[in-house]
């Protein structure tokens, strides 16, 4: 994308759309604003032109005292374009059937690829490309994944090939219970998923616990979450060693994680899948470059 210094406003009233647009926006571009409230909007683009106009709000958009009726008689908002999330907004055709604003509206079940989409769309990359984010970072951050699960569960693990997973599709293999992690650096971010079945996770729980399990409770999700900690100080001290800082912004437990709902970062995608004696493993690693990272 062309976006640079570019500087988004989202106008967003529904939490769950409001909190996955930050996942997707704020890791690669970090000049957005974001509001639900339609006085400050107001007050906002009174003050301010912004490059587009992200538009995820219930409001009438045939209100002329709305903000995209408003947008529409101001010349100063001619030539900026929006993004409409979702086309079941009231009166969304005949009020923009006639408009002279640059729109592109995106389903109501929208993908972050999608929205990156529309944006390169919007704003095509232009002069000299942006180095590319180094995978070697990603490194660690298996090695960290690989080495807690084995030394925790004393399960030995066979190693398939790796693979990236194209357009931001998910990995096929979506397992029975997942942990996830998100990581934090100056550089980028990432959401790290540790994929496995049932039965992995009891015998994890243990080789920890030393308790027999017939089924996930909350000594087993206490156990995993403590798997968590340790995947993450040894991602700490793997990144450590290439001179990046790290902290942990999350760890989740996770039973029957829908593989439309595992990952909402948008960025390089990697899958290292495993077979053991309990069955198929996987960790996948999503990392998001942050836009000002050198």
């Amino acid at each position: 994308m062309g976006l640079k210094d570019k500087v988004l406003l989202v106008y967003c009233d529904n939490e769950e759309t409001l909190e996955r647009l930050h996942a997707s926006i704020d890791p690669v571009h970090e000049h957005t604003l974001y509001s639900k409230d339609p006085k400050d909007v107001m007050f906002r683009v009174s003050n301010q032109v912004f490059s587009a106009v992200i538009f995820a709000h219930t409001e009438d958009l045939q209100d002329p005292k709305g903000i995209y009726g408003w947008a529409k008689k101001n010349k100063d908002y001619a030539d900026v374009p929006w993004i409409f999330l979702g086309e079941d907004f009231t009166g969304y055709s005949e009020a923009t059937k006639d408009s002279p604003l640059k729109k592109l509206p995106l389903p109501e079940k929208w993908k972050t690829k999608e929205l990156f989409a529309a944006l390169d769309e919007l704003f095509p990359h232009t002069g000299k490309a942006k180095a590319k984010f180094d995978p070697a970072t990603v490194n660690p951050i298996i090695a960290a994944c690989t080495k807690s699960l084995v030394n925790k569960s004393k399960i030995k693990l066979n190693r398939e090939t790796p693979f990236i997973i194209e357009d931001g599709k998910p990995a096929k293999f979506g397992g029975d219970v997942s942990i996830r992690l998100l990581v934090e650096t100056d550089q980028f971010k990432s959401s790290i998923l540790l994929s496995f079945k049932n039965e992995f996770a009891l015998e994890l729980n243990k080789a920890i616990k030393g308790n027999e399990k017939t089924s996930i409770d909350t000594e087993v999700t206490t156990t995993l979450k403590s798997l968590g900690i340790d995947v993450f100080n040894r991602i700490e001290e793997g990144l450590n060693s290439l001179n990046i800082e790290s902290k942990n912004t999350g760890i989740q437990i996770h039973e029957k994680l829908g593989l439309d709902q595992r990952h909402d970062l948008f960025g390089i995608q990697l899958c290292v899948p495993f077979q053991s004696e309990k069955g198929p493993l996987s960790i996948e690693c999503v990392v998001a470059p942050r836009s000002n990272a050198k």
